[in-house]
Parts: structure tokens; C-alpha cells; sequence
């Protein structure tokens, strides 16, 4: 599709309703891991259903791309059968969150030469929130059903400018996290690139677009992620806030360390959405108005 030309997605399907947004965190990982005969049903007054009613109001609609690597992630991709398959319009809003990623980075001065970004990028379910076909904010996730290949994770690059004992610490708690999924037969989940426009912040924009993605990720089950989060921006204590946890190791909590291309600290979490404190918590209802939500593209 040429880039002039903007997809129209009201016109494609009527089940699209809603999107938000969210804050300026880099990377984040999420894990909502029950079983879907045993996900709880959520109460009418979930903060999910509110955000998606609230987003219809400001005429804010979820776009997401299913990864590009179709080949390695053809298991998840086929969980979405209602998905629309077309290599130009998957490429056509893959580019538009390429160039809001760009424009968020430039804006927070965040050196993008030092960040790994395209390989994550063929691997990510990328979720867009779009208002007049314009991306006003994003989130990414990488969801594993089976091999977990490293080529496609981003937590283990953010962790480089750490101290050698706790990029040791974050390696061992990453990689205990995906030893665990590879014995329990879980998903395994990363999410990031979480961010919202400026005239989008202080707006339910930014926890929405986490339990949008929290109940897009279970539709994988079950599965377990973990979260690099941003502890200045504050999306780290929302996080918390919500149900998330911070990783541990030896009893005690994995320190924050400071990125010098983000010029913040990070700290690593884990989150399950799953067992987020009410009205947080991702049930059935829950994702059931998630999928209604989605307009889904994919390559293949």
C-alpha cells in the first residue's frame, strides 16, 4: 500500500472499537499464565472495559501486527483467525509505528543508534493506538509458544550498561524465567517500547495499553513473561501498583540500574496480568472485549 494511502479500518471490519495508549517507558515484559478454562470472569466494572468504552468516546481504535517472521511464529499467528492477511498493509502500519517510535525517541533524546530494535521488531505483536488513522501510542510484545529464540528478545541488549554483578544478577533471573517455561511447557512473553504521544500522557491511555496487551498475551496460555520498566517516568510504580512484581534473587529484590541511552533507570519485573489486583486483573469478559477491539494484520 502506498504510503500516502491510509488504511480506512472501520470500513474493513466493525468489530474495531477502541485504543489507548501509554507513558514513556523502554522495555517491559508481561505474563498473564492461568489456564483458559480457569480464567475468572471479570466484574462489569473492570478497569479494561472502562478504558476500551472510554477510548470509543475519544474515537481512539487498536490496530495490531501480528510479527512479521511468520515462519517462527506461525502457531501464535494462527490463534487469530478473523487476522487480515496482507503483506502491505501489515507493512504499511508497521512502518507508521517505526516512525512513531522515532519521533518518541527524538523527543526524549534517546540515542536510537545504541538500541536494538529491527530484529525485536519482526518478532513483536506490535499493539497501535490509532486516533484518525494517526498512531498516537504503542506497545510490543514477544510471545514464544515454543523455542525461545534469543535474536528476537530485547531485555537482554537494555541490560548491557548495567554493572557486571547486576547484568549478572538480570541474566540469571531471565534465564531461570525461560528455563521455567521450557520445563512447565509456558509461553514465554517480553514485552516493550511502550509509548504514548505527549497530548495523549496523564490520560487512562497508558495503563490500558497494558492490559490490552496483557489480554492479547492470553490467548497464550499458559505462559510467563517478565518486564524491563522505566523507574523515572513512573511506569515502574504503576506497574507495581497494578499487580506487577519485582524480580528477585537471593530473597531480595534485583536493584534498578541506570541506561545511559534512555538516561533513566530501569528495573526488571514480573508481571501476570492474570493476578493483577482488581479491577486490573485480565479475565474472560475481559478478553473476550479485547479481541472485539482488535483490527489484526499479518503478513501471512
Amino acid at each position: 500500500m502506498p504510503s500516502s494511502e491510509k488504511p480506512e479500518p472501520g470500513k474493513r471490519r466493525n468489530k474495531m472499537s477502541s485504543a489507548l495508549s501509554s507513558l514513556d517507558v523502554p522495555g517491559f515484559l508481561g505474563t498473564p499464565r492461568p489456564a483458559a478454562d480457569h480464567t475468572p470472569r471479570s466484574t462489569h466494572g473492570s478497569a479494561l472495559q472502562r478504558f476500551l468504552a472510554k477510548s470509543e468516546q475519544m474515537g481512539v481504535t487498536y490496530v495490531v501486527c501480528a510479527p512479521a517472521d511468520v515462519a517462527a511464529f506461525a502457531r501464535g499467528i494462527r490463534s487469530f483467525p478473523e487476522r487480515i492477511v496482507s503483506q502491505d498493509e501489515h507493512a504499511f502500519w508497521l512502518s507508521l509505528y517505526r516512525e512513531f517510535r522515532a519521533d518518541d525517541y527524538r523527543r526524549r533524546n534517546v540515542r536510537q543508534e545504541s538500541l536494538r530494535q529491527p530484529g525485536c521488531d519482526r518478532g513483536s505483536w506490535i499493539v497501535l493506538a490509532v486516533k484518525d488513522n494517526v498512531v498516537i501510542g504503542a506497545n510490543t510484545a514477544r510471545i514464544f509458544c515454543g523455542e525461545i529464540l534469543p535474536e528476537y528478545l530485547c531485555d537482554l541488549d537494555l541490560i548491557e550498561p548495567a554493572s557486571f554483578e547486576v547484568r549478572t544478577d538480570y541474566r540469571i533471573a531471565i534465564a531461570q524465567a525461560a528455563t521455567r517455561c521450557r520445563a512447565e511447557e509456558l509461553c514465554f512473553c517480553e514485552l516493550s517500547h511502550w509509548a504514548v504521544a505527549p497530548q495523549w500522557r496523564r490520560t487512562p491511555v497508558g495503563p490500558s495499553l497494558v492490559l490490552m496487551l496483557g489480554a492479547l498475551t492470553t490467548f497464550f496460555v499458559p505462559h510467563l513473561g517478565i518486564a524491563v520498566a522505566n523507574c523515572d517516568s513512573g511506569a515502574f510504580d504503576m506497574l507495581v501498583r497494578m499487580g506487577a512484581r519485582p524480580m528477585r534473587r537471593g530473597g531480595q529484590p534485583l536493584p534498578p540500574f541506570f541506561h545511559p541511552a534512555y538516561g533513566a533507570r530501569l528495573g526488571l519485573l514480573e508481571c501476570v496480568t492474570a493476578e493483577f489486583i482488581p479491577p486490573y486483573r485480565i479475565g474472560l469478559d475481559d478478553r473476550d472485549a479485547a479481541r472485539a477491539a482488535m483490527l489484526i494484520y499479518s503478513a501471512g
